[in-house]
C-alpha cells in the first residue's frame, strides 16, 4: 500500500509494454522529488548506453531501444514527465559534454614513463 502520493516505476524499453520487466523504484512526497529521481535514472541510463562517437540522434535511438524508462504514478492522474521527451531534450548537450571531455582528456597512450 502506497503511503506517499507519487510512485516511481521503471520499465525496460527493450521489453516495451511488458509489465513483467517493470520495477518499483520508490514513493515520494512531492512531484518535484519524483521528477528528479526519474531524471537521474534516465541520465544514468544514458551514461550506460553512451559510446564515444555517437550522435545525439543515435543516442536517443539506443535509449529508446535499450534504456530504462522511469515514469510516475499519482492518484491525481497524469504526471508531466516523459523520459523519452527528456532524452530528446538532453541528448545534444549530453553528447557535447562527452565529446568535450574526450577531447580534453589526456590520451593514456601518449604518457611516457619518467
Amino acid at each position: 500500500m502506497n503511503n506517499k502520493p507519487f510512485q516511481v516505476f521503471v520499465d525496460d524499453n527493450f521489453h516495451y509494454m511488458d509489465e513483467d520487466y517493470r520495477e518499483p523504484d520508490g514513493e515520494y512526497d512531492t512531484l518535484e522529488e519524483a521528477i528528479a529521481v526519474c531524471r537521474g535514472l534516465t541520465e544514468a541510463s544514458l551514461e550506460d548506453l553512451y559510446i564515444p562517437g555517437l550522435t545525439a540522434a543515435e543516442l536517443v535511438a539506443r535509449y529508446q531501444t535499450f534504456g530504462l524508462d522511469p515514469w510516475i504514478m499519482s492518484a491525481q492522474g497524469g504526471v508531466p514527465f516523459s523520459a523519452w521527451k527528456y532524452v530528446e531534450q538532453v541528448a545534444p548537450d549530453f553528447i557535447t559534454k562527452h565529446q568535450t571531455y574526450e577531447t580534453d582528456s589526456p590520451d593514456p597512450s601518449r604518457h611516457q614513463p619518467v
